[in-house]
């Protein structure tokens, strides 16, 4: 939709020094925030080398050891880069009102919309910190689909969708799944109770949609075994014996140095008790001292302070963005405190324990930022009266010491 004058009424300078989105944004994305950020991700990719493994030329004598010499082990991930665009458009009679009440360019004065698009970009990159690499934001709680209004499965993923939203059904949440034809735009949202709207019926405009499938922004889910979104923790941390092949490197070979671990917790284990849990099973694997931080969803970080009571202990950690933190609660762990951060857009009961120094946003240039390459802030749109601003990102989550990261599932349940 293309802003018009009317809506463009509280207009506010603003710059982008480098074309880099204020640091403001993250403030309101915490996960974003944590990881370290790097803007020089040049060339086709990115090898993402680890040693799994020290030379093995041990033995009684020098000719057993001779005898066993085995280099140490190295294994590469190939990261590679996706793109995602946020576009703004502003008529051109707003545009040149704003211009004769302001001094500046385009991009200075068109606060409403940059600061909406850009919110929504930083938004859908948290979002994504914690998938897979599919784009999936929530599921279907079997039921109608023949009506205007669906329900999801977890309500507190309503958090994943916004009005005026179009989306897509895709039949599961893998990285190959079936993309049902068709699309709608959600027009109302029950945020309580997870009861997305639209003006239609849901089947009527994704005609194959079933009962149990999953929604993913439109033409941003995976296919073929290929993501068009970054790729989150659930990527990285898959555990199990047999995690497959991500990024070109087979991880079944040493599947807990090369994936990390998950455990899924029985129903009725209090938190605090899978979060010493999985921080054993950290430090059983990955002998450091390096502290630990757990990030949950917010209710059940809630359930955890019921569970702690006058337990509970409070503390900030500072973010890898300058002059911001996170209020935390912290548990006692193998290498000192745990601090446990809440998240809306952590999916419910699961918990990701994280040594954060081994996470990275790897982006060409900032993630996300106005693409301004050719010195424009703006481009004019051929077919309307309008001037449009784009925001990108170029970028990939990077992530050089999975052996140090758990996945727990079943939180709280």
């Amino acid at each position: 939709m293309t802003a018009t004058l009317a809506g463009s009424t509280a207009i506010l300078k603003r710059k982008y020094p480098k074309g880099a989105v204020p640091q403001e944004t993250y403030s309101s994305f915490q996960n974003m925030a944590m990881m370290k950020k790097s803007t020089d991700f040049v060339g086709e990719d990115e090898a993402v080398v680890l040693q799994t493994e020290n030379p093995q030329g041990i033995g009684a004598s020098i000719a057993d050891a001779q005898a066993s010499m085995e280099q140490g082990s190295y294994k590469r991930f190939l990261l590679t880069r996706v793109e995602l665009f946020g576009v703004a458009r502003i008529k051109g009679q707003a545009h040149k009102a704003a211009v004769e009440r302001n001094d500046g360019s385009l991009v200075d004065l068109w606060n409403n919309e940059t600061k909406g698009i850009e919110t929504s970009l930083m938004k859908d990159h948290e979002i994504y910190s914690f998938g897979n690499g599919s784009g999936v934001r929530g599921q279907l709680n079997a039921g109608v689909v023949s009506g205007t209004t669906v329900t999801l499965l977890t309500p507190e993923d309503a958090v994943n969708f916004d009005l005026n939203m179009w989306v897509q059904a895709v039949s599961d949440s893998t990285l190959s799944p079936t993309t049902r034809s068709g699309k709608t735009k959600i027009t109302g949202i029950d945020r309580k109770l997870g009861v997305l709207t639209t003006s239609a019926n849901w089947n009527a405009q994704i005609p194959a949609i079933g009962v149990s499938d999953y929604l993913v922004r439109a033409s941003t889910g995976a296919s073929g075994g290929t993501a068009v979104v970054p790729h989150g923790h659930q990527s990285w941390i898959v555990g199990g014996a047999a995690p497959g092949t991500f990024l070109g490197l087979d991880r079944n070979t040493d599947p807990v140095r090369l994936s990390g671990q998950t455990t899924a917790y029985a129903a009725g284990t209090p938190i605090e008790e899978a979060l010493v849990d999985a921080d054993s099973q950290i430090g059983l694997q990955w002998m450091s001292g390096e502290k630990r931080v757990v990030v949950m969803n917010n209710r059940d970080v809630a359930n955890l302070k019921k569970q702690l009571g006058t337990k509970v202990q409070y503390d900030r950690v500072k973010s890898n963005v300058a002059g911001i933190s996170f209020k935390t609660i912290e548990v006692e762990g193998e290498t000192g405190p745990i601090a446990i951060l809440a998240n809306p857009f952590c999916p419910r009961r699961k918990a990701f324990m994280l040594t954060q120094s081994s996470w990275e946003i790897r982006g060409l240039g900032p993630v996300p930022q106005l693409q301004d390459f050719d010195k424009n802030d703006f481009l004019r749109v051929a077919t309307d009266d309008a001037v449009e601003a784009r925001f990108c990102s170029y970028s990939n989550t990077k992530c050089t010491l999975p052996v140090a990261q758990f996945l727990m599932t079943n939180v709280g349940a």
